[in-house]
C-alpha cells in the first residue's frame, strides 16, 4: 500500500469563509483579521493492490491552466484522475469536498 499527500497549500479563513492563499514563509498571520485560522489543505490518495482511493477532494480550485488542483496533484504523482476507483469524503466542508465534479 502507498499513501500520497496531495497538498493544495496553506490558506487562512475567517468569518467570511473565504479561503485566502497564505505563504507560510513570507506572509504574516498577524496581518489577517482577528479570528483567522491557518489551514493546510491535504487530500490523500491511497494505492492498494485493488483500488486507488482518493480521501477528500480539496477546495475545487483550478490552476492557472484551468486544471483542477486535485487533478494536477494526482498527475504530478503519476496518477491519471480517471484511474481513481473510489472517493471517500471525510465530511462536507468546502476544503474536503470542493473538488467533487462530474465527468462527461
Amino acid at each position: 500500500m502507498r499513501i500520497i499527500p496531495l497538498n493544495e497549500g496553506a490558506f487562512t479563513i475567517d468569518k467570511t469563509k473565504v479561503f485566502v492563499p497564505f505563504n507560510t514563509t513570507t506572509d504574516d498571520l498577524q496581518q489577517r483579521p482577528i479570528g483567522s485560522l491557518l489551514v493546510e489543505i491535504d487530500p490523500f490518495v491511497v494505492i492498494t493492490k485493488k483500488d486507488i482511493l482518493l480521501l477528500d477532494t480539496g477546495l475545487g480550485f483550478t490552476n492557472k491552466d484551468g486544471v483542477l488542483q486535485i487533478h494536477q496533484n494526482l498527475l504530478d504523482n503519476g496518477i491519471d484522475p480517471a484511474d481513481i476507483t473510489k472517493v471517500l469524503l471525510s465530511h462536507l466542508h468546502k476544503d474536503h469536498s470542493g473538488g467533487v465534479t462530474l465527468n462527461d
